[in-house]
């Protein structure tokens, strides 16, 4: 079972990675208008879909480390990208927008940390 969970947890880590990296994607094309024209509105759900789905990766992805018991450094990474990732959703809307301006440094570190969590750097040796 813990061998399972430790598969399944490194899985989602990636799947995270990929859906942080598409958050960049999509967030560069609301913020460049010229690329989308005046139909940017209709598109912000392209960017907001991939960050839920974010978010549900998330949550399973610490679902997995505290079911397969992966390591104390893992579950707690796991705990605070996901925390990050409820975060990220208070800070699109924040005010004042200096506030709402974290939301891309906290997209900075989820990106960091999910790469991290995707390569393993928190899994303990013997976790594999």
């Amino acid at each position: 079972m813990k061998k399972a969970m430790v598969k399944t947890h490194h899985a989602l880590a990636w799947i995270a990675l990929t859906l942080v990296a598409v958050q960049f994607v999509t967030a560069g094309l609301l913020v460049f208008p010229g690329i989308l024209g005046d139909a940017m509105e209709q598109y912000y759900g392209f960017h907001a879909l991939p960050g839920f789905l974010a978010a549900l990766a998330g949550l399973l992805l610490l679902i997995a480390a505290l079911a397969g018991w992966v390591g104390g450094s893992t579950i707690g990474a796991s705990v605070v990208f996901f925390l990050l990732l409820v975060a990220q959703g208070f800070l699109a809307r924040a005010e004042p927008r200096l506030i709402g301006a974290l939301h891309t440094t906290n997209a900075l570190i989820l990106l960091y940390l999910s790469h991290e969590l995707a390569r393993g750097r928190f899994r303990a040796p013997d976790a594999m």
